[in-house]
């Protein structure tokens, strides 16, 4: 029936009956196949710019933690260095016992008063208040001072003060024990500061 149809027509009309055919398959074509496919090929694309500048920042992301990594192995002796002048907090007794051998070391009498209830609070570490008085002669208080300064403790101080001493146990250590070999006028000397605790 459909060829009956077809062989009526005449040439013109075959003509213009085909071209139909041929432009709305044609249509078809575009509108279900290629534009689909142009569509997915315009998101991958995309995706693979966005995977590719993923991996530019990966890449750039790495190359600064190796760079940082570096540096930090260059600087890492002197942050230990740092690190190591602040006293770990439950180690006061540490501290104390620190002190007082310097003191029996360098043949001082020495009065400690250190305020750990109340310190400055900081974002990395604390500052506590150090009071030092001392009673000895001169030089050996000359050698405490220096001993203090040499201590792997930092101690931050504020002032110092020398006078002449009126304790009349400057001729005895912490334990009650005479200094031997102590010699020369007795000297007092003050120190007040704050250490450093994380």
């Amino acid at each position: 029936m459909k060829l009956l149809f077809w062989n009526k027509l005449n040439l013109k009309n075959k003509n213009i009956a085909i071209a139909i055919a041929v432009v709305v398959s044609n249509a078809m074509i575009i509108y279900f196949l290629i534009l689909p496919t142009v569509e997915k090929i315009k998101a991958l694309r995309n995706e693979i710019l966005n995977i590719e500048i993923d991996s530019a920042n990966k890449i750039t992301q790495e190359k600064n933690i190796h760079d940082l990594n570096n540096k930090i192995k260059k600087i890492q002796p002197q942050l230990d260095k740092i690190n190591s002048i602040f006293i770990n907090q439950n180690r006061e007794i540490e501290f104390i016992n620190a002190l007082e051998e310097l003191a029996d070391k360098s043949a001082v009498n020495q009065k400690l008063s250190i305020d750990f209830n109340n310190p400055a609070k900081g974002d990395v570490f604390n500052t506590v208040p150090v009071s030092i008085n001392t009673d000895g002669n001169f030089n050996n208080l000359v050698s405490y001072l220096s001993a203090i300064e040499a201590m792997s403790y930092y101690i931050n101080i504020d002032s110092i003060a020398f006078s002449a001493s009126t304790n009349s146990n400057a001729n005895t250590n912490s334990n009650g024990r005479p200094f031997e070999g102590k010699s020369g006028s007795m000297v007092n000397l003050g120190i007040s500061g704050h250490s450093y605790w994380k």
